[in-house]
């Protein structure tokens, strides 16, 4: 009896590392597709997935849709260059260089602020808590609001102290925000990051302002609170890595050679690619959890305009007409070429099921 259970369990142990193997190593050219759903859409619309559904939106307006398709809520505007920033059950949507900008929950409740200044950038949190930096002629403005679009708080960024502010972001829970900007010297450049604090610890502080750090020759166009207590910044030679609860401050560094194309993220990692620079179209995908610490690199050869992590931790690197889908172990588990121009990719279950939103259609598909 104890031998024909250890060999059961042997059995059973080595099926599952079997399949676990397969599934992950396994290679997919092709797809099957099990349901197609038409569309109409201009030119203009994006895509972009908010709370376990889809959310479509172009110039004239924004629709949210559940994973099956059903419409949960829409939303009508005019803007001339609509933006989204998600976090978990909110979705702000602003006109750069526009006046507009609504702070929408997943149930479809929101909120609308109309600025007097034009808009340059915004971040949200996941209680709907937005930050807007607002852009003058030769000034720049901070604003504060709540979901309902009150404002919270508000306050002017001095160019001569901290320079031209280029990235905001504003930590999940809302309580911290940070501005970079870019100072320039003759003919070089440093830039800041300065670190704002809406709690307790921030009443404390003048203008809640609980940090600021300054580095020599280099630019950080892109910056984002990953969770609460740690942000990201992006620099043109690299990474750095912020954290804190209620004062942020310098906790490592990835140092780039290459150059830095493009950068995508979530709350765990974030993601470089790469030029490689020996062949064309030649790139490195590098992948880091939120300490700074390796976790997966690739090279590929493919040119893209895109790339983004998918719920799962799977890679999503693509073009107009091609995707490649890496998984976290660097695997290259999906790569087709596409007669019409592809949207975005939401995978579903199992690693093989996957809906593709292409111009024009939609497409539940399994991988073959």
């Amino acid at each position: 009896m104890f031998l024909r259970t250890f060999i059961l369990i042997a059995l059973v142990v080595g099926t599952v590392i079997f399949l676990y193997r397969y599934f992950t190593y396994r290679e997919y050219t092709d797809f099957v597709v099990r349901t197609q759903e038409d569309r109409s859409d201009t030119p203009a619309t994006r895509f972009a997935q908010f709370s376990g559904g889809m959310l479509k939106y172009s110039n004239d307006g924004a629709f949210f849709t559940s994973a099956d398709g059903e419409l949960i809520w829409n939303q009508t505007f005019e803007m001339e260059n609509p933006e989204v920033d998600i976090r978990e059950g909110y979705v702000a949507i602003g006109d750069i260089g526009g006046n507009d900008l609504f702070l929408i929950d997943k149930e479809g409740n929101r909120g609308h602020l109309e600025t007097t200044i034009p808009i340059y950038a915004f971040s949200v949190a996941r209680q709907g808590t937005a930050a807007v930096l607002l852009a003058g002629e030769n000034e720049y403005f901070l604003r504060l609001y709540d979901a309902k679009a009150k404002e919270l708080a508000a306050g002017e960024l001095f160019i001569r102290n901290s320079g031209y502010p280029i990235s905001l972001s504003i930590s999940p829970e809302g309580k911290k925000l940070a501005v970079s900007s870019v100072i320039p010297t003759g003919r070089e450049v440093s830039s800041t990051i300065t670190f704002y604090n809406f709690g307790a610890v921030g009443q404390n502080e003048e203008d809640h302002i609980v940090g600021t750090y300054q580095y020599e020759d280099l630019v950080i166009p892109e910056i984002s609170f990953l969770t609460e207590d740690m942000l990201v910044a992006f620099g043109d030679s690299k990474v750095l890595l912020l954290s804190g609860s209620q004062k942020p401050e310098p906790s490592g560094e990835v140092v780039v050679e290459e150059e830095i194309r493009s950068v995508f993220y979530d709350e765990k990692n974030f993601g470089l690619i790469l030029n490689n620079g020996d062949v064309e179209n030649s790139r490195r995908i590098e992948v880091y959890d939120r300490k700074g610490r390796p976790q997966m690199s690739k090279d590929f050869i493919m040119d893209y305009d895109k790339a983004y992590f998918l719920p799962d931790g799977e890679i999503v690197v693509q073009s107009d007409l091609e995707c490649a889908i890496f998984n976290k172990h660097g695997v290259e588990h999906f790569h087709y070429t596409f007669d019409e121009k592809l949207l975005g990719i939401v995978p579903e279950y199992l690693g093989i099921f996957y809906t593709f939103l292409t111009e024009g259609s939609t497409l539940k598909v399994r991988l073959k």
